[in-house]
């Protein structure tokens, strides 16, 4: 199904505090996990913060019509608010949620440099070690047994890592699982190396760098309102729109 870009004005303090506790390529996926679950008939309070930022998020079908659904019954409750209303109290509640306190151990395991250098660029700064954690909790689902069996290093590079220990269990459970299945010992670094070409691939098909593009242009539309009025933001506007025509021509 495909996703529609929507816009939704957040308290940025909200934003900061989910920004801080939640890694950057699951903030959106958590947000629309969140919505799934929630009860139409809920009760939201209307924010009356003033410090806000443009939050852009794509939804499908589904999540839009959940959360208009929601403000409709606020409203014929006579509780006025809006979709803003709706992603700021689901941002709320995910930021309520205890942090997963991490306990952990170092461990470590060889990498081909280059595909190194991959994985820091498609994390645009994040923590290795946090998105790997989160990405084998929530997405590692099923490893890829030719890869680990057909795997050649080519320019090999030692990375030390400090990982939960929790994460390293279940990196062990998997790594036993697939020693079974091929018939012979699998190291750990086997499994690590395919659970990061999987993120790899994962985090290639995502448009977060997109979506963070959009949120800082509508923030900067939202200041050029508050500074030239309506009237200087349609005239962007028509101006895009005849650039975008003349491309397309």
């Amino acid at each position: 199904m495909s996703k529609e870009l929507v816009g939704f004005s957040v308290p940025n303090s909200l934003l900061n505090k989910f920004n801080d506790n939640v890694q950057r390529n699951y903030r959106y996926r958590k947000i629309r996990e969140y919505i799934k679950n929630l009860n139409d008939n809920i009760e939201i309070k209307s924010s009356i913060s003033k410090d806000v930022s443009i939050y852009p998020i794509r939804l499908d079908e589904i999540e839009r019509r959940k959360i208009n659904r929601i403000v409709i019954n606020n409203s014929s409750k006579g509780n006025k608010i809006t979709g803003s209303d709706v992603i700021s109290y689901v941002i709320n509640e995910i930021n309520s949620m205890p942090v997963r306190i991490r306990d952990t151990m170092h461990t470590s395991f060889t990498l081909d440099a280059n595909v190194y250098q991959e994985l820091v660029t498609l994390l645009k700064g994040d923590i290795i070690n946090l998105s790997f954690e989160e990405f084998v909790l929530n997405d590692y689902k099923t490893p890829n047994i030719e890869y680990i069996k057909s795997y050649k290093s080519i320019d090999p590079k030692a990375i030390p890592i400090l990982l939960d220990k929790s994460v390293i269990k279940l990196l062990d459970q998997i790594k036993d699982s697939v020693s079974n299945i091929v018939g012979k010992k699998v190291s750990r670094s086997n499994i690590i190396r395919d659970a990061i070409n999987q993120m790899i691939v994962s985090f290639k098909n995502e448009d977060n760098e997109v979506i963070q593009l959009q949120e800082k242009i509508m923030n900067d539309i939202l200041s050029l309102k508050s500074i030239g009025g309506k009237k200087v933001v349609k005239e962007l506007i028509e101006e895009v729109q005849n650039l975008v025509d003349s491309n397309i021509t």
